[in-house]
Protein backbone atom coordinates (compact mmCIF):
# COMPACT_ATOMS: atom_id res chain seq x y z
CA UNK A 1 0.00 0.00 0.00
CA UNK A 2 2.80 2.43 0.48
CA UNK A 3 4.01 2.52 -2.63
CA UNK A 4 1.47 2.82 -4.37
CA UNK A 5 1.08 5.81 -1.87
CA UNK A 6 4.55 7.01 -3.20
CA UNK A 7 3.60 6.37 -6.88
CA UNK A 8 0.56 8.89 -6.41
CA UNK A 9 2.71 11.54 -5.26
CA UNK A 10 5.38 11.38 -8.56
CA UNK A 11 4.14 13.69 -10.76
CA UNK A 12 5.22 13.89 -14.24
CA UNK A 13 7.18 16.78 -15.60
CA UNK A 14 6.12 19.10 -18.86
CA UNK A 15 8.58 19.21 -21.89
CA UNK A 16 9.20 22.49 -20.96
CA UNK A 17 10.32 21.67 -17.15
CA UNK A 18 12.19 18.60 -18.77
CA UNK A 19 14.42 20.76 -21.14
CA UNK A 20 14.92 23.81 -18.16
CA UNK A 21 16.85 20.66 -16.11
CA UNK A 22 18.95 19.25 -18.99
CA UNK A 23 22.24 20.47 -19.18
CA UNK A 24 23.17 22.35 -22.33
CA UNK A 25 25.71 20.78 -24.70
CA UNK A 26 27.19 23.95 -25.41
CA UNK A 27 29.74 23.76 -22.63
CA UNK A 28 31.46 20.36 -23.04
CA UNK A 29 34.69 20.27 -24.26
CA UNK A 30 35.16 18.21 -26.98
CA UNK A 31 36.65 17.70 -30.39
CA UNK A 32 34.52 15.07 -31.51
CA UNK A 33 31.29 16.22 -33.76
CA UNK A 34 27.51 16.01 -32.63
CA UNK A 35 25.43 12.51 -32.92
CA UNK A 36 24.18 13.45 -36.46
CA UNK A 37 21.88 10.41 -36.89
CA UNK A 38 19.92 8.09 -34.70
CA UNK A 39 21.86 4.93 -35.47
CA UNK A 40 25.16 7.50 -33.39
CA UNK A 41 22.80 7.04 -30.26
CA UNK A 42 21.96 3.69 -30.76
CA UNK A 43 25.81 2.66 -31.57
CA UNK A 44 26.32 4.59 -27.89
CA UNK A 45 23.81 2.86 -26.49
CA UNK A 46 25.19 -0.40 -27.03
CA UNK A 47 28.46 -0.04 -26.28
CA UNK A 48 27.45 1.48 -22.46
CA UNK A 49 25.24 -1.93 -22.37
CA UNK A 50 28.17 -3.84 -23.46
CA UNK A 51 30.63 -2.55 -21.23
CA UNK A 52 27.81 -2.11 -17.91
CA UNK A 53 27.66 -6.38 -18.40
CA UNK A 54 31.55 -6.57 -18.06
Amino acid sequence: MLAQEKLQEITPLTREQLAELMPSAQGLLSDEPEMEHSLHALQLLILVSCLARL
